[in-house]
Formats: structure tokens, C-alpha cells, sequence
């Protein structure tokens, strides 16, 4: 598989259809948050928390309240966001601040399917409809969910794919560790990134990632905030978001790192291990244990799956002499699973994430032999993997499955179907050098 430019100017009569069909169903998306800010001032969700610090920072006034363990507002975010990003936006005022946050969303959501078909199969148009369609079916809920509340994880995940074009084809890695800095910046959870650029010894891009994380995190917010406090608010967000997590709370969200809403295999495994209540007031006591041990054992049971897990990946993963464009793109879409996985604190629609891994597992069936064991077992992996998140939706009339971590598991089936096909690349690999060298 070879890999053409991802873009080209002239859209073809059935392209041109289908982009317009996406950009109305995209602004139809944007009605409700619009709606909700004109008719409610504030807004909705995380909206108003965006308009709030983002008023914060220009008025000169604290990011976070100082001596307390829990965030205001709601905002538990690096502060450089608040003043890099949403201090400027909030010049348009609410309603213009969502609009744009909306734009961004949909930019990052044609990005996103892009360059999912692009890594799955070499060229971003002139695909078969179904590999757009399972990265556009796969991702609806989250998108939803993303729109709603005002979150940048679309967005995100197309600059993590973009750092990973930068990285693989364009040869930049200066580029594309500069790319993951800034999407590790907005949301913190990125930062993991780096050890897979360790991992596989792209220096420079590991440096250029930690070299632009300082300049984002500490040089560019000093004009408006000032060094000293820009440096103070850095050391509470790092006191208080990766520092503080216990077996009581994750990421300082002792309300939330439990609950049924967390899709991260640390909760989940305390959830499943421990009588914590995972639901909401209304659904009274809602424990969903099978064993009850301690919360130290729990965090150590974590730890070896999350070890295993990356062993696995580890294992999977080509020699650099057998590395292709296609066990390249097998392993940035097990990264981007990994790297919400293992999160302290991720919603349902970071699994917006998955999107490059299902589309991938689709391509990977389709070069297979119609009826062939190897398509039939990428089919069920992938199937699966799409029926227990779906399994999630039951949240809204019973939280059981969620409190037992039914979008995490899917995530989890995904990543064990991607791994599968990255070790029968690498075998793939080692037999045709194998048969070159005799």
C-alpha cells in the first residue's frame, strides 16, 4: 500500500454531494447549542464553563480558587487553554463563541474521516463508500455528545492524526511532535503520546513535543497571565489533576472518577472490584462489584491488565526494517485506543477516538477473500466491538452496563481486534523477508 497526497482540489460530482450532505447534517448539530445559549445566556454544559474562564483570564482574575482541592467552574483543564483559546474567543461573545467552537468541531470531524480512510488504505477520496460510512456511522453518537457539551475532541483527534502524517509520510517530525503538544496542552490526556515516540526513537520528535509543551504551557500564556502567574496556576493544575488521584478519586473529580460515566479502565476495574456507587442520586445504591477487594489491589489489578495490554502492543509491533504504511497505520489507531484507555478521567465520547481503529479493521477485512477465516474474524472482532458500545445507551433507562464499563469494553474489543491484525502483519512481514532472503 503506497500513499498518495490526502488532498486534491477537484471534487468529483458524487464527492461534492457528499460533503454538502455532511456540512447540513453538521449545522443541523449546531441548532441546539446555539438555541440553548441565546435562550439561556449561559448556554449549555461546558459552553458556559469555556465563556467563564475565558471572562476570567481577560479580567485578570484566577483560573482556579486558591487552597481548595476542587476546580471552579468545572474547568479542569491545563490553564493555557483558558488563555491561549478561550480567552480570545470569548471577544465573539457566547453565542459567537459557540458557533466557532461548533466550526471547530465539524473541521475536525471531516478531517478526522479523512485521513481515518487516508491511513486505512493510502488515499483519502476514491474509496469505497463503506469505509466513509463506518467512519462517519461509528463516530455519530460521540459527535453528538461533542456538540452538546462543547468539547474539543473531534478537533483533537484530527490534530493527532495530522501529527501522525507529519510523523509518517511528510518526514517532519519536528511537525508533528510540535502537533502533539498542542493537543496534549488543551486536554492533558494526549501526553502519553510520547512514549510511543520514545518507544519507537523518534527523538526528534519527542524533543520537539516536550520543547513545544513549555513554550505552550509556559512562555505564550506569560504576556496576559505573567510568568509567576502563570507558573502558580501550571503547579495547582498539576497538583490537583495528575497528582491526585486515589482510591477515593481520579483527577481530583471524586463526584465523577467512579461513576458510571468514566470509561477508563481504571475506574472501570475499581468499579467491578470494589461496592463503589456508580450511578446517580436517583438510582439510589447502584454497585456493580463482582469481587470486593481493597483499593490498593484494585489499582494493582489495573496495573497488570494495563501492563499486558501494552505488552501486547509492544509485541505486535514490526521490527523498523518490516515496518509499512500499513503496520504504521495499525499502530497509531491502537495508540489513539490506548491512549483513552488509560486515561484517569474520559467520557463515552473520547471514544470518538476509536474512529481511525474501526475504519482500519473494515479496510483490513476488505483486502481479505470474501468468506475468507481471516475477514470473517476482523467482521466479528469489529461487530462486537460496535455492540457492546452500543450497549451504552442503556444508560439512559438503567446505568448498569455502564457502570460495568460497556464503552470501555468495546474500546478494549477493538484494541484486541487491531493488535490481532497488527501481529499477522508482522508475521506477514517476517515470512516475505524470509522468502526474499532464501
Amino acid at each position: 500500500m503506497s500513499f498518495a497526497s490526502p488532498i486534491t482540489p477537484k471534487l468529483q460530482p458524487g464527492e461534492r454531494k457528499a460533503l454538502w450532505l455532511f456540512l447540513l447534517f453538521s449545522v443541523l448539530l449546531w441548532i441546539p447549542p446555539v438555541v440553548n445559549t441565546i435562550r439561556h445566556h449561559k448556554g449549555n454544559k461546558d459552553y458556559g464553563t469555556w465563556d467563564t474562564v475565558g471572562q476570567l483570564v481577560r479580567e485578570g482574575q484566577a483560573i482556579y480558587p486558591e487552597g481548595k482541592r476542587k476546580f471552579n467552574h468545572d474547568f479542569f483543564y491545563p490553564p493555557a487553554i483558558a488563555s491561549l483559546f478561550y480567552a480570545p474567543l470569548s471577544y465573539a461573545g457566547q453565542s459567537g463563541m459557540v458557533i466557532l467552537l461548533c466550526a471547530f468541531t465539524t473541521a475536525g470531524h471531516l478531517i478526522s474521516i479523512l485521513l481515518s480512510v487516508y491511513f486505512a488504505t493510502g488515499r483519502a477520496r476514491g474509496q469505497r463508500p463503506l469505509l466513509y460510512g463506518i467512519a462517519f456511522i461509528v463516530s455519530i453518537p460521540f459527535v453528538w455528545d461533542m456538540y452538546f457539551l462543547g468539547q474539543l475532541n473531534l478537533t483533537l483527534l484530527a490534530v493527532m492524526l495530522l501529527a501522525f502524517l507529519a510523523l509518517d509520510q511528510l518526514k517532519r517530525p519536528l511537525t508533528a511532535g510540535a502537533l502533539l503538544a498542542l493537543s496534549a496542552a488543551a486536554k492533558a490526556f494526549p501526553l502519553t503520546s510520547i512514549g510511543y515516540l520514545i518507544w519507537r526513537r523518534h527523538w526528534l520528535a519527542a524533543l520537539s513535543m516536550i520543547g513545544s509543551l513549555f513554550l505552550i504551557l509556559v512562555i505564550l500564556p506569560a504576556p496576559m497571565r505573567g510568568f509567576d502567574r502563570n507558573l502558580q496556576e501550571l503547579r495547582t493544575w498539576t497538583d490537583n489533576m495528575l497528582l491526585h488521584n486515589t482510591g477515593d478519586t481520579l483527577a481530583n473529580q471524586p463526584d465523577r472518577g467512579y461513576k458510571f460515566g468514566n470509561q477508563t479502565l481504571v475506574s472501570v476495574v475499581h468499579r467491578l472490584t470494589r461496592p463503589l456507587n456508580v450511578g446517580k442520586e436517583s438510582d439510589g445504591n447502584l454497585t456493580v462489584n463482582f469481587i470486593t477487594l481493597s483499593k490498593d489491589t484494585a489499582f494493582l489489578i489495573f496495573l497488570i491488565i494495563a501492563g499486558i495490554m501494552c505488552l501486547a502492543y509492544v509485541l505486535a509491533m514490526p521490527t523498523k526494517s518490516r515496518r509499512t504504511a500499513r503496520t504504521n497505520a495499525l499502530e497509531y489507531a491502537i495508540l489513539l485506543l490506548l491512549i483513552v484507555i488509560f486515561s484517569p478521567k474520559a467520557g463515552s465520547y473520547y471514544y470518538v477516538w476509536s474512529m481511525p481503529g474501526f475504519t482500519i479493521a473494515v479496510a483490513e477485512a476488505l483486502r481479505s477473500p470474501v468468506g475468507s477465516k481471516r475477514r470473517r474474524w476482523i467482521l466479528t472482532g469489529v461487530i462486537t466491538s460496535i455492540i457492546v458500545m452500543a450497549s451504552a445507551l442503556t444508560q439512559n433507562f438503567d446505568r448498569t452496563l455502564q457502570g460495568m464499563g460497556a464503552t470501555m469494553w468495546g474500546g478494549f474489543l477493538l484494541f484486541v481486534t487491531l493488535t490481532a491484525i497488527l501481529w499477522g502483519q508482522k508475521a506477514e512481514g517476517r515470512k516475505t523477508e524470509e522468502m526474499r532472503l532464501s
